[in-house]
C-alpha cells in the first residue's frame, strides 16, 4: 500500500508543474497508442498515420522537456549544454518526421 502512496504523491508533485503537468499527459496518451498499434487494430494505412502523428506529437513534447531543462538555472552548466544537444537531437528528428509525414501524406 506505500507504494500507491508513493506514486499518488509523485503525480500530486507532477501536477503542480508544467513539465510535469505535461509528461503525465504523454503518459496517458501513449498508452492507448501503443494498444492501437500491439493489437493491430485498424487498417496499415491508419496505423501508418496514427504512428507518424503521435510521433510527431511525442517529439514535440521531448522538445519542450529537453530545452525547459537545458535552460533551468539549478542544473548545472555542462549538464544543461547535454540536455541541449538532446534538444537539438530531437528537434532534428521531429523536423525530419514532420517533413516525411508532408511528403508521405499530403504531396501523394
Amino acid at each position: 500500500m506505500a507504494h500507491i502512496y508513493a506514486i499518488r504523491q509523485t503525480l500530486r508533485t507532477w501536477s503542480h508543474d508544467r513539465g510535469g503537468a505535461l509528461t503525465i499527459m504523454a503518459l496517458i496518451l501513449v498508452i492507448p497508442c501503443a494498444v492501437w498499434m500491439a493489437l493491430e487494430l485498424g487498417d496499415a494505412g491508419t496505423r501508418n498515420w496514427l504512428a507518424q502523428t503521435t510521433y510527431l506529437f511525442f517529439s514535440a513534447i521531448a522538445i519542450v522537456l529537453t530545452f525547459r531543462v537545458a535552460r533551468a538555472a539549478h542544473v548545472p552548466a555542462r549538464i544543461r549544454r547535454s540536455w541541449l544537444f538532446f534538444g537539438a537531437a530531437f528537434l532534428a528528428s521531429g523536423l525530419g518526421n514532420a517533413i516525411w509525414l508532408i511528403y508521405t501524406k499530403a504531396l501523394h
